[in-house]
């Protein structure tokens, strides 16, 4: 087993708390309980509950391989993507609960609305939203290849990097508006506490007003690579390269509720039930 496939716990003084090694080898990001609960799936058709001190908890396995890490809405449930086109949704005790169709296969995991919509970005370019039961609530095109996930804010629009341009799509489904950048994106936004986006494209950091306009860019030494994180005294962090950025701007933290970042939070839990 190599080391990548393993899943590791640390203490505050970098020494190593715990160790799991799964069969095959594990998906991407895990997904963090409000009990500690860790939740991570493994490419061999299962996904693993882990309790703070990294024993197992359950164990599901499904017919299909999860291609997708898990996110958690807000009443627990625990959703991620399937091989077989599918988003599936299982329980806090590793029930499954209900498998939808996607309209193409997923790359990225999804992410949870405030209300408990569930929304997937698929490979046909196109953004599938179900609620939580299973059914879907709308879809919708967008105008080009989807790079990233997902994020969405706390009044359900949803915003999406499409090759070179951001797209917002409201609760219903309506493109709000899009904004055009010289060069592509390769991770989700970040919502600000006051509506602002904040998108990192090549070596350039944007600043949009809620209604897509222009405020502000900084050009940096390197490509960005990270979505931003914001703390809660009004400082945007992100990486690029061998640098970490930290810059002022005008949001005191993450839009909330909602899924405003990469995995939904500074601390990419995953969970929509963290605030």
């Amino acid at each position: 087993m190599s080391a990548r496939s393993a899943l590791q716990a640390f203490n505050s003084d970098g020494s190593e708390r715990w160790r799991v090694t799964p069969e095959s080898a594990l998906l991407s990001a895990i997904a963090l309980g409000l009990d500690g609960t860790i939740y991570i799936a493994d490419s061999n058709h299962a996904v693993y509950a882990l309790s703070p001190s990294g024993e197992l908890r359950w164990q599901f396995q499904g017919e299909v391989k999860p291609c997708s890490a898990p996110a958690i809405g807000p009443d627990g449930a625990i959703y991620f993507v399937c091989d077989d086109q599918r988003l599936c949704a299982i329980s806090q005790d590793g029930v499954e609960k209900w498998r939808s169709a996607l309209s193409s296969p997923v790359q990225f995991s999804p992410a949870v609305g405030p209300d408990g919509a569930v929304f997937c970005a698929c490979t046909d370019s196109t953004i599938n939203v179900f609620e939580p039961n299973g059914n879907q609530r709308w879809h919708a095109k967008l105008p080009g290849e989807i790079l990233a996930e997902p994020v969405v804010d706390s009044q359900g629009t949803v915003y999406l990097v499409c090759d070179k341009v951001l797209q917002a799509t409201d609760a219903q489904g309506r493109a709000r508006w899009s904004f055009k950048m010289p060069s592509p994106a390769c991770r989700p936004p970040t919502i600000g506490s006051d509506g602002r986006v904040y998108l990192g494209a090549g070596a350039v950091m944007y600043a949009l007003a809620p209604d897509g306009k222009l405020e502000w860019q900084l050009r940096v030494a390197d490509d960005i690579a990270t979505s931003a994180a914001i703390s809660a005294d009004g400082i945007l962090y992100f990486g690029a390269m061998r640098r970490l950025y930290a810059v002022h701007c005008s949001s005191r933290g993450l839009a909330e509720p909602g899924w405003p970042t990469c995995r939904k939070d500074n601390a990419r839990t995953g969970n929509a039930q963290i605030r």
